[in-house]
């Protein structure tokens, strides 16, 4: 559901961005299919390191894209390197800007990621290291039970979290 959203979400912004703000299609048709690329693999990433080479690899795509079109339209590809740099950064400077964002957006909309699930689950956090010292067994049904309920919805393709008011989100 969330990819669908995504992917519905950049590609009305694909029709709209070129047609408001007068890009050719040489500037368009990178970005577009960028923007498609991070909306079908972002639901995959489950740390924010894997969403930072998402990022990489969207900029050096995205700049590619630019390159090879500009040389199949007829320019020399000498004089659309500068072009196919700024499109790699900026491709690379969303995802930055993705990754900064990211927390507060989480939080605005009540929503936990997975990302935001494996940071709550590192072991050094204060409390979990309060339950494991205090309570082991209890922490290792937790993790047990977890490990379960997380399989069963790999096994099923069911999308599965909690929110930050606990209501289980599915």
């Amino acid at each position: 559901m969330v990819r669908f959203l995504a992917v519905t979400g950049v590609g009305l912004l694909t029709i709209i961005l070129p047609i408001a703000m007068g890009l050719t299609w040489t500037q368009w048709l990178p970005s577009a299919i960028a923007g498609l690329t991070v909306a079908l693999f972002a639901a995959r990433v489950r740390s924010r390191e894997e969403l930072a080479f998402l990022g990489l690899g969207v900029g050096v795509t995205q700049g590619l894209l630019f390159l090879l079109l500009g040389a199949l339209s007829g320019v020399a590809w000498y004089s659309l390197l500068g072009g196919a740099v700024l499109e790699g950064l900026l491709g690379l400077g969303w995802s930055i800007i993705a990754i900064g964002i990211s927390p507060y957006l989480e939080h605005l909309f009540d929503v936990v990621t997975t990302l935001r699930l494996v940071e709550l689950a590192n072991p050094n956090r204060a409390l979990l290291k309060r339950l494991a010292s205090e309570t082991p067994g209890t922490f290792q049904h937790t993790l047990f039970v977890a490990n379960l309920a997380e399989n069963r919805c790999l096994e099923t393709g069911v999308q599965c979290g909690i929110s930050q008011s606990g209501n289980a989100l599915s």
